[in-house]
């Protein structure tokens, strides 16, 4: 048989069963025989090798990784070490390989480039470290001396300088960043004209960032630092996270409520669904957006507020002026006369966020944090006007109060009369004409009745110590923890206010919060520098000794050197007393030439607390005007 011919017969029968009619079902076609179907390429399997858990030593005994900014093929496709790098490059290529196969020595790589990662290990794992003395600022010259990329170590180099320099460069500064990483405040205490606190500080946030995120992997939360004399807390309020620093000793707890003032401020201004919903549609939202002049005026002036010393967020109370029981019963008859069904809370303020009346429900008050930032918003609005107001300048503003509702507004109708306010709060937003007229009634009762003067002259005529009769005493603060208010004597100058933050914090910290009753005496031989204290380890052990029900315990601190005389002239004159019980909370400091005993110091705080029991209807608003 001629093959040829054999060949060709075979090629037209195939062809004649190509052309067959397509409806006729053929038995042995491919998609129909499972022997002779075409074969799929097998699926990839992917490997992944999980990260570590980050784990945590003593206090004392961290150290840092260095971040990976680079790539590197070097060994690729070897057995790592222990502590090599951050991430597995052999199990990281073969998560990577095709076709189930997995790469090898030869095999072609991926170019791979990993975020800068911070990782905290226990010190003594790896035999090269072996110091647990060492602290957070060498692990941290120890990274910088590691990293790769010019950008990153300069940004490195700047945090480590302001976190490490015992030369203080800026004693405070708030930041308020997105959990994205994203800045969007920063305020220091160090005015720089020709760079903006944003960009001097655009450096911390990357560390910051990577830190807390550090820790969220291990499922905890990052919340305080303490390098040196600086103290770095986190406050995370997702998407929104604020960080204070600070090098005025102030505790975790001072700083914790100073972010928290700061974060309700952001929330007066837009509410919090408001702040989930920008970033829910998009993550590296910029919130700065949202943020108008006056609301970045408004955080400016609460920051510097902050900065400067607030005696009121440092006790958690505001501020309240002495009146005669007589008129101030008077004015919270003249408030609910006047009050009508729109009106929630009705308040009389004093410049500078002091309490003269308010008019609330029996069951419900304000928030000391809600009114100090009420009384903010309201005088930052016309802080140009040095306590001068005019009597027909009127403000209606929308205002989320968080500890009251963070979820929705409420609006505050504002008139001036003199050089004090009159706020009445609503939550109809179409209530502006009814509040007005309501304030028009409560002014006219108060001229009829003859109020406006009298409250005139309690606000020129502040508390001296001399009335008192304590010569011994140089400034106190006393807080009636019933009303959540407290009252201080008045200065020559209010800069003199600023010099005694430092010992107001420290006399502040000395309160053993366990006990209901702690009497903590404190001296000073020699006046503190302004930027710093010492560490809280120079204490001695009787300072932080708890003080018993039956004995008042008065602990007595490890004096305090080589400090500059740089506030009170006068070397070994400066004294402290921290008194707290269940009803009141003391602070007082005595600056008389030549110290002052324990003994005589104690016998002073007990005449204040004396006169403050005698007066206390006249320096403190109890229930109000309630209804």
């Amino acid at each position: 048989m001629n093959p040829t011919m054999s060949e060709e017969t075979t090629q037209q029968t195939k062809d004649t069963t190509t052309t067959s009619n397509p409806n006729q079902s053929t038995t042995n076609s491919p998609q129909n025989d499972p022997q002779i179907r075409p074969r799929l390429p097998s699926r990839p399997s992917i490997t992944s090798t999980p990260l570590s858990p980050l784990t945590l030593g003593t206090a004392r005994s961290l150290r840092m990784a260095a971040p990976t900014t680079k790539t590197s093929f070097e060994n690729a496709g070897k057995q790592p070490t222990r502590y090599s790098g951050f991430l597995d490059n052999n199990s990281m290529y073969s998560s990577m390989g095709l076709n189930g196969q997995s790469n090898h020595d030869n095999s072609d790589m991926f170019t791979i480039r990993t975020t800068p990662t911070l990782t905290i290990y226990p010190a003594g794992e790896d035999g090269n470290y072996n110091d647990a003395e060492s602290t957070f600022t060498d692990r941290l010259e120890q990274m910088i001396s590691r990293t790769n990329s010019d950008h990153n170590q300069k940004q490195a180099e700047d945090l480590f300088d302001d976190l490490h320099n015992p030369v203080i460069k800026d004693a405070k500064v708030f930041l308020i960043l997105s959990d994205a990483g994203k800045l969007i405040y920063a305020k220091s205490s160090t005015d720089d004209e020709d760079q903006e606190d944003e960009d001097r500080y655009i450096g911390y946030v990357g560390l910051i960032q990577t830190v807390i995120n550090s820790f969220q992997l291990d499922g905890s939360n990052f919340k305080s630092l303490i390098a040196g004399s600086t103290r770095l807390v986190v406050m995370n309020e997702a998407p929104i996270i604020l960080v204070a620093v600070s090098k005025l000793n102030e505790s975790e707890q001072d700083l914790t409520n100073q972010l928290d003032l700061l974060h309700s401020f952001l929330l007066s201004t837009l509410s919090k669904p408001q702040i989930i919903r920008s970033f829910q549609n998009k993550h590296g939202f910029d919130l700065r957006k949202h943020l108008g002049r006056a609301d970045l005026s408004g955080l400016d002036a609460l920051s510097n507020s902050l900065i400067n010393f607030d005696i009121g967020v440092l006790v958690g109370a505001l501020q309240s002026i002495r009146l005669r029981k007589t008129i101030r019963s008077k004015l919270n008859q003249v408030l609910l006369n006047n009050k009508n069904k729109d009106i929630l809370y009705g308040l009389l303020v004093a410049p500078g966020g002091k309490l003269i009346s308010i008019m609330r429900p029996k069951r419900h008050t304000l928030h000391t944090t809600d009114l100090q930032v009420l009384f903010s918003l309201v005088f930052n609005q016309f802080k140009d006007k040095k306590n001068n107001f005019d009597e027909d300048e009127e403000l209606w503003m929308p205002v989320c109060l968080s500890k009251f509702n963070a979820n929705g507004f409420l609006y505050s109708f504002v008139k001036f009369v003199g050089n004090f306010a009159l706020v009445l709060i609503a939550a109809n937003k179409n209530s502006f004409f009814e509040m007005r007229e309501t304030a028009q009634n409560i002014l006219k009762d108060m001229i009829t009745k003859d109020l406006l003067a009298p409250l005139q002259e309690a606000i020129r005529r502040p508390i001296t110590t001399l009335e008192i009769q304590v010569p011994l005493v140089y400034h106190f603060v006393f807080k009636s923890k019933k009303n959540l208010q407290y009252i201080v004597p008045n200065l020559p100058n209010e800069g003199n206010v600023k010099n005694l933050q430092k010992y107001y914090v420290k006399l502040q910290s000395s309160i053993d919060r366990t006990s209901k009753i702690s009497i903590t005496y404190l001296k000073w031989d020699s006046p503190i520098k302004s930027s710093s204290f010492p560490p809280s380890n120079s204490m001695t052990p009787s300072s932080s000794r708890p003080p018993t029900r039956s004995q008042s315990t008065i602990s007595l601190s490890a004096t305090l050197n080589n400090m500059n005389n740089s506030d009170i002239q006068d070397p070994n004159s400066i004294s402290g007393l921290a008194w707290s019980t269940p009803n009141y909370e003391l602070l007082v400091i005595s600056s008389s030439s030549g110290g002052v005993k324990k003994e005589d110091l104690v016998t002073s705080a007990r005449a204040i607390v004396n006169w403050c029991r005698k007066y206390e209807e006249r320096l403190f608003v109890h229930n109000g005007a309630t209804f």
